[in-house]
């Protein structure tokens, strides 16, 4: 990141490039070597707006080492469909005054640190029920039912000053306009909704306009222009990269044949400008002062096993399963979650039974592909379960796995002492039947499993509240 910095200044750049990543947490973690953030419901499984800024201050630290200067976080969106899998436990929760609450100290945390956060996905994505990474998503709410409830946490968050808005590429045909186009596309939601409803004057942003929702339905260059057109300001294309020559060519082109106002294409440029000055100040002032900041990552650490803890969430414990005796013969089920990971190397990652087999003496471990296990694996869950006193089954995002939900009704069906553990979204814990014990952890890096393993033997506390309605 510094030798592109380099670069831009020897071609005669005087303000600092914009290097993005979605650095989230949770399960949108994409440099694995820092330290393992929380997701957003694991912060608002917490509810503490301390950690929520700890927790952005942390990621704002560790990305300004890197020289990586925007994150596009927090997701602000209300999670208030359990089929929303794409969203998921990246929302803090359905609760738009919770939500809007911890999303604005996760900003104040992030941008502390001198790197500007993406308040995202405009003007709110958690009631969709399909995935804009494949294909087009619709949400049936009026002008009054978004201002009532998902424009809560963005109009908090833009009071709060922060940097950038990401424009989703979901459809909202209730909304007056054009509005029937995707948001990202929409002079609706762009320009009346977010400039003159809301107030906001910073740069917006596009989600990635390589996503299904987009390309099945326009070609790169169209995208582009309409995007600029509708008012957005910054346009990520984050796929096909070879692409982006002719896409810049056909800006330049649409603008001489004034297809596309060279005013707001100005106006854009003007927004982007004013936050790389603002980044730019920012760096003066921080290289006037003492020498550059040496993280205290063993604190970061502690700092996010505090949240993970504080997040484990016992939903029911109708079978007085906990906490397990630590000289239990436990079974633990629990899917491969390798493929989740984006770095190597695997094995020094902490896995759910690693934790385990630090918490308790007797501890076998059957692990199963979270697409479902094979009738292999189902052979070996059921002779496993024959010597255990105790179950422990982990399930991840078991409701779009029906090979998932079929071994929650195996094992139920075993008649054994079973706690159920949702490594991921909550919901699972009532997708079957049969399970008076469960527990949510949020996530599966390493606080979260060592949190659940501690929480299981007794030797912590859970702490968390359930930022979700269940139903």
């Amino acid at each position: 990141t510094q030798t592109l910095q380099e670069m831009a200044r020897l071609v005669g750049e005087t303000l600092p490039q914009l290097i993005m990543i979605d650095q989230e947490g949770g399960t949108v973690t994409r440099f694995d070597f820092m330290t393992p953030l929380p997701s957003a419901m694991a912060i608002g499984a917490a509810d503490s707006r301390s950690y929520a800024y700890i927790a952005g201050e942390i990621c704002g630290k560790e990305l300004r080492s890197l020289g990586i200067n925007v994150n596009c976080a927090p997701v602000l969106d209300l999670l208030t469909n359990k089929e929303n899998h794409c969203i998921g436990i990246r929302s803090f929760g359905s609760n738009p005054a919770k939500v809007a609450d911890l999303g604005v100290q996760y900003i104040n945390g992030l941008q502390s640190s001198d790197v500007m956060a993406v308040a995202k996905h405009f003007p709110g994505l958690g009631a969709a029920s399909f995935d804009t990474h494949h294909g087009p998503a619709r949400i049936d709410k009026s002008l009054e039912e978004l201002d009532a409830f998902d424009l809560i946490p963005f109009r908090k968050a833009i009071e709060a000053g922060v940097a950038m808005v990401m424009a989703t590429h979901a459809e909202y045909p209730s909304l007056p306009g054009d509005s029937a186009k995707p948001a990202s596309l929409s002079s609706y939601i762009l320009t009346d909704l977010l400039r003159n409803r809301l107030q906001f004057r910073g740069p917006s942003v596009s989600d990635d306009l390589s996503m299904g929702a987009i390309s099945k339905r326009w070609k790169p260059n169209e995208a582009a222009i309409a995007a600029i057109s509708a008012g957005a300001d910054v346009l990520l294309f984050c796929h096909e990269l070879e692409k982006i020559g002719d896409i810049h060519t056909s800006i330049l082109k649409a603008v001489s044949e004034r297809r596309l106002s060279a005013e707001r294409v100005l106006e854009a440029a003007t927004r982007v400008l004013w936050l790389k000055a603002e980044l730019d100040a920012r760096s003066k002032e921080d290289a006037g002062g003492s020498e550059q900041e040496v993280l205290d990552l063993e604190m970061h650490e502690l700092n996010v096993y505090e949240i993970a803890e504080n997040a484990i969430s016992v939903v029911r414990d109708e079978d007085e399963l906990l906490p397990i005796d630590t000289d239990t013969e436990i079974l633990l089920i629990h899917p491969r979650l390798e493929d989740r990971f984006n770095l190597p190397p695997l094995e020094q990652k902490p896995t759910i039974g690693s934790a385990m087999a630090e918490c308790f003496d007797n501890v076998t471990e059957v692990s199963y592909d979270r697409k479902g296990p094979s009738k292999a694996e189902m052979d070996d869950i059921e002779d496993a379960a024959e010597d255990a006193e105790l179950i422990v089954l982990c399930t991840f995002s078991a409701a779009a796995s029906s090979g998932q939900i079929e071994l929650c009704k195996k094992v139920a069906s075993l008649k054994k002492p079973c706690v159920l553990v949702a490594l991921s979204e909550p919901f699972d814990v009532n997708l079957v039947d049969g399970f008076g014990t469960a527990i949510a952890s949020f996530g599966f890096d390493g606080p979260s499993v060592n949190a659940i393993a501690a929480v299981l033997a007794g030797d912590a506390e859970p702490g968390g509240t359930m930022p979700v309605e269940l139903g």
